[in-house]
């Protein structure tokens, strides 16, 4: 069977249509080699994503060789990158490698940027032939950028250029290959469970239509969802045009956003929504209040999707009243509400104001940033080092800087500012929510830290704490998120396990008590993509009956 879009150039395709044209590719190779399959990780996707992003922003793939899996700016090769990303926590000293490509060509016909023209590339090579079948590896994870990586070899006169990077890991337990299926549980008034009525659910259950093949997925009051096709679905609450479909009524089944394609990532924020092409360009559709929209200062409301004057950005984050993109330069931009400091400027707006279009961010890092996170008034960042930044509201001990009175009294912190852990630890996600957050390490931990009053830390107790404190119990762990005064963690075993308010089932485990005070078991299983909305939840897994 032929391998969907192999001979399309990648500048054509999404960004899980490119990954998956590849390792049909790949696997096609190692299938005439005699050796088993590789099934996508998505550890390993984050750091093949990353390094393609780096490799675009730095350029130094000038020559080739192993020159190209260190990072020069970290000092990182593909070994550390890996076992430093949380792949395989339970053993780090699994098997591990990579392959890289770079393509470009100059006119108007697109060459040397297909997936079959990269995956004959390696093929041809004797290391990257071996390393590609090889049966020490079970999973990849594959990420492309658009761009050139390299300075001095005529590519930057090129019209089209593209990044390969794939990574191989031989973890004795990999995930699962599945074909997961949209589920939601919790708050349900406005349809923001999708499966045609407005009640609550404590277990999780199917929108209408059943969504699958899915590469992203956010909530808020309402729900997004990304397809690999690059389509974007939304439902729940549109009383300012939040799902994008051009009207202001509730949906209580799922509708696709007209009008938007090859999308790669969504965002939600409290009555505005957010969407990344895999062209790096950003949408946005909803309230603009404060210029959460950042199309300036003329729009009230955009019921369909309207393109922000930004390019080259990699991952997006819906805030309560603002947004913030990071872009393949690995600046960090925003726009929108910034009363508590939230884009990390360095000044506040009055709490009436707002900035309508995009702002940069100060970074004092000497790391870039490679992932953001924000929900409420604050928002974390990780850098290339495995270090965690926080700025914005910090009244709740929400940043993690030992600060926040909790009663209104601590200044906002204006600019990026380091995290300290009592560890030595590398983080590798971050997950921040109205008044708490969550860190995971590359050895599977969480830590926690911030507002306390619903169980949100998971630790037990209601005690607010203002510094990471790594949360007992929960084993080893591959995706964290958190929802409203929630908290969300995967294990390794495909299984997962919430904590905090939990009145309208939002923990997924078939109760509705008050609160959690402790992890408990959610109803699914093999639960890959996670979001936390405002008191329900959505992540593609299987029910467990």
């Amino acid at each position: 069977m032929a391998c969907p879009d192999a001979d399309t150039p990648v500048n054509e395709l999404t960004a899980a249509q490119a990954e998956a044209a590849v390792l049909c590719l790949v696997n096609e190779h190692r299938s005439d080699a005699g050796v088993r399959a590789l099934t996508m990780n998505l550890t390993l996707r984050r750091v093949a994503r990353e390094h393609a992003t780096a490799a675009v922003r730095i350029k130094w793939w000038a020559g080739g060789g192993p020159i190209i899996h260190t990072n020069p700016e970290t000092g990182r090769n593909e070994q550390d990158r890996i076992h430093r990303s949380g792949y395989c926590p339970a053993d780090h000293s699994v098997a591990v490698n990579e392959n890289g490509y770079a393509g470009w060509y100059q006119g108007a016909t697109p060459v040397g940027i297909s997936p079959r023209e990269a995956v004959d590339w390696w093929m041809g090579s004797d290391g990257h032939r071996k390393t590609m079948l090889s049966p020490d590896y079970t999973e990849t994870g594959i990420g492309i950028a658009l761009g050139t990586s390299s300075v001095g070899d005529g590519s930057e006169a090129a019209d089209g250029a593209a990044t390969f990077v794939q990574d191989f890991g031989g973890c004795p337990e990999p995930l699962p290959a599945i074909d997961a299926e949209v589920l939601t549980w919790g708050f349900g008034e406005n349809g923001q469970l999708g499966n045609g009525d407005d009640q609550d659910s404590s277990r999780p259950i199917h929108p209408a239509g059943r969504p699958a093949d899915v590469a992203a997925v956010a909530a808020m009051g309402h729900t997004l969802v990304a397809k690999n096709d690059g389509s974007v679905w939304a439902w729940g609450i549109n009383s300012s045009g939040q799902l994008g479909d051009g009207g202001t009524t509730h949906r209580d089944e799922p509708v696709q956003v007209p009008g938007l394609d090859g999308v790669v990532a969504v965002g939600a924020g409290y009555s505005h929504s957010v969407a990344l092409r895999g062209d790096g360009s950003v949408w946005t559709w909803g309230s603009n209040i404060y210029g959460c929209l950042g199309l300036g200062a003329h729009v009230d409301e955009a019921h369909q999707p309207q393109r922000v004057a930004i390019d080259g950005v990699v991952a997006v984050q819906g805030g309560f009243h603002h947004t913030l993109v990071l872009d393949q330069e690995g600046v960090i931009w925003g726009w929108g509400a910034n009363n508590s400091g939230q884009l990390g400027t360095g000044t506040a707006t009055a709490p009436t104001g707002g900035v309508v279009t995009p702002v940069r961010a100060q970074w004092p890092g000497r790391y870039a940033p490679v992932a953001i996170s924000t929900s409420g008034v604050h928002t974390l960042a990780i850098d290339e080092n495995g270090e965690v930044w926080a700025w914005g509201s910090a009244d709740s001990g929400q940043l993690g800087l030992g600060i926040g009175a909790g009663d209104g009294t601590t200044p906002p912190v204006l600019t990026p500012t380091a995290v300290r852990f009592d560890e030595d630890v590398t983080i590798v996600a971050v997950a921040a929510s109205l008044e708490h957050s969550l860190a995971l390490d590359s050895d599977g931990q969480v830590w926690v830290w911030g507002d306390n009053r619903m169980g949100t830390l998971g630790d037990g107790t209601t005690d607010r704490s203002t510094k990471p404190k790594k949360l007992a119990g929960l084993g080893r762990v591959t995706t964290i998120a958190t929802g409203m005064f929630v908290g969300l963690a995967v294990r390794t075993d495909g299984s997962l396990w919430a904590w905090g308010f939990n009145r309208f089932g939002a923990l997924g485990d078939g109760a509705t008590s008050e609160m959690e005070l402790s992890p408990v078991r959610t109803k699914i299983d093999r639960v890959l993509l996670l979001a936390g909305g405002h008191y329900h939840t959505v992540a593609t897994g299987r029910i467990l009956e």
